[in-house]
């Protein structure tokens, strides 16, 4: 079934402590499936917080900073910064080559290192400039907070393609990812969708995937362009346990001024799925035996199946 876009800016994102090419299988999967829809593609592999060469105990720290102190304040978010500052710079460049090469801002989350978005850096500073004056212009323009609102501006809304100006083309800007890979990509929608000065197409992070990701609250107006995916077993019992850390409540306050802990409806995706999938949370993206089940699919084919056909959805849903 071909897709009303004509190109895809892909991006996927990996947890702590990941292999270079640990999501090479799916980044290559995604690319063919695309394009066989008539889509052109761009695709990088990004590490939020570093890959295996990094030290894991600094990775894990920052990863509970952005499910804690920054779970609804995306601005604040460590591996968000770096993701939305990586995406925003190649989108505004328009990366004309597709690429499975790391982003190296990502790999070397540690260091702090000059960025083309501005001098912004990384390594837990800002990674896209002006974050606050950003946040205020987003706000000034009628728009609620970043952390569950509608979004509203000049340029696309969120669910809605984006006009390429340079070629005309109808583009879309895909975020997928793994383990904490997937809080990043929620963190790094909110920082893009806050900044005014970023061109539409990276300004509006159209469709975000979660596999196997810690929950974490998903904002109003992201709600209906998110999936969330996790693994269960043959008997039907989850098999990666960390799709059980997290959570999509918040706290808020009631309309008498008390503390109130939210039940999962107002921050959690419309459409989570669960994958009948052999193995546990490394095992997303094998291809090979014994990752195969009795119909002959590898989990591999089973993943990016769901992502595609969630993907045609979305578009139907919005009658594009």
């Amino acid at each position: 079934m071909g897709l009303p876009i004509t190109k895809v800016n892909l991006f996927l994102l990996a947890g702590v402590a990941t292999a270079p090419l640990f999501m090479e299988n799916v980044r290559l999967a995604l690319v063919a499936r695309l394009e066989q829809a008539g889509c052109k593609v761009n695709s990088e592999l990004l590490f939020p917080y570093g890959d295996w060469s990094r030290k894991l105990l600094p990775q894990l720290l920052e990863l509970r900073h952005d499910l804690g102190a920054a779970r609804t304040r995306p601005l604040r978010s460590i591996g968000g910064t770096r993701v939305a500052a990586a995406v925003a710079a190649r989108v505004a460049a328009g990366v004309s080559e597709t690429t499975g090469a790391g982003c190296s801002a990502c790999v070397a989350a540690g260091e702090s290192e000059t960025t083309s978005t501005g001098g912004a850096k990384h390594g837990g500073k800002s990674a896209v400039s002006g974050r606050s004056s950003g946040e205020a212009a987003y706000r000034a323009e009628g728009g609620d907070s970043v952390d569950g609102a509608t979004l509203s501006g000049s340029c696309s809304r969120a669910g809605e393609p984006a006009n390429d100006a340079a070629s005309g083309a109808r583009s879309l800007t895909l975020l997928l990812g793994h383990s904490g890979g997937g809080v990043a990509a929620v963190h790094a929608a909110g920082i893009l969708a806050a900044e005014p000065a970023l061109p539409c197409g990276a300004a509006r992070p159209l469709r975000v995937v979660q596999i196997g990701s810690p929950k974490c609250p998903i904002p109003a107006w992201l709600q209906d362009s998110l999936l969330y995916a996790s693994a269960i077993n043959a008997q039907g019992r989850p098999s990666d346990p960390v799709t059980l850390l997290g959570s999509w409540r918040v706290w808020q306050r009631s309309r008498v001024g008390l503390p109130m802990w939210r039940s999962l409806a107002p921050t959690s995706p419309l459409t989570n799925i669960r994958l009948r999938l052999l193995g546990g949370h490394p095992d997303y993206f094998r291809e090979s035996s014994p990752f195969i089940n009795q119909q002959g699919l590898s989990n591999l084919e089973i993943t990016v199946q769901s992502v595609m056909d969630w993907l045609n959805s979305t578009f139907e849903q919005k009658k594009l």
